[in-house]
């Protein structure tokens, strides 16, 4: 997975690309997992954070074994003024992601799949 750090230019939200620093200032609090469910519990996965480089955090999970399928909530810990709607509904909130392991079964027939554009 991966964070942005990101400025709003006046019409949309861009990358910051100078942020190379972002999560390793004093009051930065890692991100953290919650909210499992089906056979995921916690423990079952850890969230591992490298260096922010060019407004980009990469985040890794580790897997979680045979067995546990299921899903987390990754919740990126914000200072309130970096809070913003995110679901629309008025209140501003922190970033969050649902993560989820081994739900989907996909078609296992399908070995290369590529969407074509036409003009």
């Amino acid at each position: 997975l991966a964070a942005e750090a990101q400025y709003f230019d006046g019409t949309r939200f861009v990358t910051n690309t100078d942020d190379n620093c972002s999560a390793t200032y004093t009051g930065w609090t890692a991100p953290t997992l919650g909210s499992f469910s089906g056979n995921l519990q916690a423990g079952e996965t850890t969230l591992t954070e490298g260096g922010m480089n060019a407004g980009i955090l990469p985040l890794t999970l580790s897997a979680p074994g045979e067995g546990n399928d299921g899903s987390a909530v990754l919740t990126m810990v914000a200072p309130p003024w970096l809070f913003y709607d995110f679901d629309g509904d008025g209140n501003p909130e922190t970033a969050s992601a649902l993560i989820v392991f081994g739900i989907y079964d996909g078609r296992e027939p399908v070995i290369y799949w590529r969407q074509r554009f036409g003009r």
